[in-house]
């Protein structure tokens, strides 16, 4: 499950839905690629992550929450939460080893 929060400094939540209509929320997926040694030390300088889906939350109807919580110093607009809830591929997590072949 991920969870995308969009924080909005806005005093009235019918506004910011209205402009919610117009955003697009792109999810982009890596994969972070490891190796057995400690890649700061390495001089290659070869990709260490790489991209493995992209996709548009469209489908996921987010949660708006309103925060006017008293900490709010005065002249100082309150914020909105924003939530989208979506899933990732599951096949996505898993582990690739690295073999050195020779």
């Amino acid at each position: 499950m991920v969870y995308i929060i969009l924080q909005v400094p806005a005093d009235d939540p019918n506004e910011v839905k209205q402009h919610l209509s117009h955003l697009q929320v792109n999810l982009e997926t890596f994969c972070e690629l490891r190796e057995q040694h400690d890649r700061v030390n390495d001089q290659e300088g070869g990709p260490t992550r790489d991209l493995v889906e992209t996709r548009l939350v469209k489908d996921e109807e987010p949660t708006i929450e309103f925060d006017d919580s008293p900490s709010t110093e005065a002249g100082e607009q309150s914020l909105i939460y924003v939530t989208w809830e979506t899933e990732v591929h599951p096949s996505m997590f898993g582990t690739v080893k690295k073999t050195d072949e020779g």
